[in-house]
């Protein structure tokens, strides 16, 4: 059924309750706390609906403190982080 009765916590349980916190800049070791992030679009003129199209070209992720990239500790973007 899935209940521990020993009063022991699981491994997730005890995963959960750590304090979670933020990459450290792969420069300057800094905690990202505030990250900057630039997206890059391409827009492409569509002559059916006479509108734009855009597509994500790419990401740039850099650190406040000594503006070095940060994208690597962000892969799926910030907005897609978790440290657990």
């Amino acid at each position: 059924m899935g209940i521990c009765l020993s009063g022991e916590k699981t491994a997730r349980e005890r995963q959960l309750n750590l304090v979670q916190k933020p990459p450290k800049c792969p420069v300057c070791g800094k905690i990202l706390d505030v990250v900057y992030e630039n997206e890059y679009w391409t827009y492409t003129f569509d002559e059916k609906t006479g509108g734009y199209k855009g597509n994500l070209v790419d990401i740039e992720i850099r650190c406040p403190y000594c503006k070095a990239s940060a994208r690597n500790e962000f892969p799926e973007g910030v907005c897609s982080y978790s440290s657990v």
